[in-house]
């Protein structure tokens, strides 16, 4: 997953959440998320209802991971949004789509094969290059 960031001054949760001990983190896609002493938190409305915990767990890919992830940067909060638009292709410019593999988040071109990651392209691009050489030899 690909993530865009709207930075603003001063953002603030758009939804009430009354435990003291969690932390605003920013929201994602429109949803408060936190971290408190029993894991992650999204909050997606008002209501004591209208949120979502997993604990400690956060799943690869979901806004619990993210919320993990930004907990560990220890950033002021910022506004965020899932990325629409794919990147083009490092190597022919063709379409690409997403992928995960081993907890990478990357893309995989749908014309040429080739990827990149959106932690590290340069060390994901020589790995793809050592994989299709070992392809091509029929390892």
């Amino acid at each position: 997953m690909s993530i865009a960031t709207i930075t603003a001054r001063n953002i603030n949760p758009t939804f009430a959440h009354d435990c003291d001990g969690c932390r605003f983190l920013g929201s994602l896609n429109g949803e408060d998320l936190y971290v408190c002493a029993d894991g992650y938190i999204r909050r997606f409305g008002n209501e004591g209802s209208e949120y979502g915990s997993l604990g400690d767990l956060a799943p690869a890919g979901t806004p619990y991971a993210f919320a993990a992830k930004l907990a560990q940067m220890n950033r002021p909060p910022h506004a965020y949004a899932t990325v629409a638009e794919a990147p083009s292709c490092w190597r022919c410019h063709g379409p690409t789509i997403p992928w995960e593999a081993q907890g990478v988040v990357g893309w995989a071109c749908r014309e040429c094969g080739s990827f990149s990651a959106d932690d590290s392209p340069e060390g994901v691009k020589a790995s793809n290059r050592n994989a299709i050489a070992s392809n091509h030899r029929g390892d």
